[in-house]
């Protein structure tokens, strides 16, 4: 170590506390397979904070996408995500 970084970071810290508040709760998910299913939400998670783009609505609109049949493909990635307008929010041409 040069001593140019600290040792501690708060901010990262902060950024991961609620995985550290969370480990009792996940001792008794029931299985791998639940876990998996853990990791991967907040996974998801924060790649929507990152991309700022809010996570209830990116959920909802996938899962809607889904369900109607669409492909997905890469623009379901947080990353690449365009919200589609909902029902009646649609531009008037």
């Amino acid at each position: 170590m040069d001593g140019r970084i600290e040792m501690h970071n708060n901010a990262i810290e902060r950024m991961f506390r609620h995985i550290a508040i969370g480990r009792r709760n996940w001792l008794h998910t029931g299985s791998h397979f639940a876990v998996e299913n853990i990791a991967f939400m907040y996974s998801l998670l924060e790649s929507c904070k990152l991309n700022a783009v809010n996570f209830g609505e990116y959920i909802e609109d996938i899962l809607t996408r889904l369900m109607k049949g669409e492909k997905a493909d890469a623009s379901f990635l947080p990353n690449k995500y365009v919200p589609r307008p909902k029902q009646g929010q649609e531009k008037a041409a």
